[in-house]
C-alpha cells in the first residue's frame, strides 16, 4: 500500500542521503541484502553469518561486565566483514538510478525507466519496470508523495504521525 514504520523519513536519507535511491527501493520493492546493507548505509555493520554465534559468545561474556557502547561497537566491528562509511558507499546501478528516479513525476520517472529498458531489456531497468507494474498505480503515487513529504520532515516523529494518518485513512474509506 505505502511506506510505513518511519520509511517516509528514512528512505529519503538512506544511501548517503540520494533521496532517488530511496524512491527507487520504495516503488520497486527491491531487496537490499546481507553485506549490501553495510555497503550501501542501510546497516552500519555486516557480520558473516558463519560468525554471529561467536560474536555473540563475545557479547555476553562482556556483558557480564561494565559494558559501554564503545565496547560493544569494538566487539562487532570485530566480527563485521564490512563497516559502511560514506567514501566505501556502493550501490549498484546508482548513477543510472539517480537520473531516473528524480522526485518529479511517476510518468516521468516511467518513461525514463522504459527507455533505459529499450536499450537493453536484460538490464536492471527492465526488472524495475516489473516491480512497479506489479503494484499499485495508487500506492506507486503515494510512495512517491510521501518521499517527497518525507525529505522535509524535521523528524522522525513527524513521518510517523503522517503514516498513522494514512494509516487510519485507509481503513476510514
Amino acid at each position: 500500500m505505502f511506506c510505513d514504520v518511519g520509511a517516509t523519513y528514512f528512505l529519503p536519507r538512506l544511501f548517503n542521503n540520494k533521496a532517488e535511491l530511496g524512491l527507487y527501493t520504495g516503488l520497486t520493492g527491491e531487496r537490499i541484502k546481507g553485506v549490501d546493507l553495510a555497503k550501501c548505509g542501510v546497516a552500519t555493520h555486516f557480520v558473516p553469518s558463519e560468525r554471529i554465534q561467536e560474536m555473540k559468545d563475545e557479547l555476553i561474556t562482556c556483558g557480564e561486565e561494565m559494558v559501554s557502547k564503545e565496547k560493544i561497537s569494538k566487539v562487532i566491528e570485530k566480527y563485521s566483514e564490512h563497516v559502511y562509511s560514506p567514501e566505501t558507499f556502493y550501490f549498484a546501478n546508482e548513477e543510472e538510478i539517480v537520473k531516473i528516479f528524480k522526485l518529479d513525476s511517476l510518468t516521468e520517472i516511467y518513461g525514463r525507466l522504459v527507455e533505459l529498458a529499450s536499450k537493453d531489456e536484460n538490464s536492471w531497468a527492465s526488472k524495475a519496470i516489473k516491480q512497479i507494474n506489479s503494484g499499485s498505480p495508487i500506492s506507486l503515487c503515494v510512495v512517491l508523495e510521501q518521499l517527497k513529504r518525507g525529505i522535509r520532515m524535521k523528524t522522525l516523529e513527524d513521518a510517523l504521525d503522517l503514516e498513522s494518518q494514512m494509516v487510519a485513512s485507509y481503513f476510514i474509506y
